[in-house]
């Protein structure tokens, strides 16, 4: 325990051992799937949504692991490249993908995410 909190006298400490297991709580229900969603396709529209799915869609079904599908979109310009990495079968016997996300956003900036998807029964990939 740091010497400054100790200093705080014991208030402060006690404060501290409440707080952590809501902290624990916040993180926890963030989860990493959710997060990666909100962060990495922040900002953008309904037809650029689609148009990543898509890319995704193809890049899932058709692209060996290392191989980048790109994409882009015209308004606003937002681009991007979905490469899977690894492919398994789940318990329940369906195909899942683990694949890198990297998103430029019209500023010129990037985002880059890891996520993972599964085929479902009717053959499309979904996010997990």
């Amino acid at each position: 325990m740091s010497r400054s909190l100790l200093l705080a006298g014991p208030t402060a400490f006690f404060v501290l051992l409440l707080a952590l297991p809501a902290v624990l709580i916040v993180l926890t229900l963030a989860g990493p799937a959710g997060a990666h969603l909100r962060h990495v396709h922040a900002g953008m529209n309904p037809q650029t949504h689609r148009q990543v799915d898509a890319a995704m869609q193809i890049a899932l079904e058709t692209h060996l692991s290392g191989r980048s599908r790109q994409w882009s979109s015209a308004n606003p310009l937002y681009s991007g490249r979905i490469t899977p990495v690894r492919t398994w079968r789940s318990r329940s016997g369906h195909f899942c993908r683990a694949f890198v996300e990297v998103v430029r956003l019209p500023t010129g900036v990037e985002r880059n995410s890891r996520a993972r998807a599964c085929r479902n029964k009717a053959g499309n990939w979904v996010r997990i």
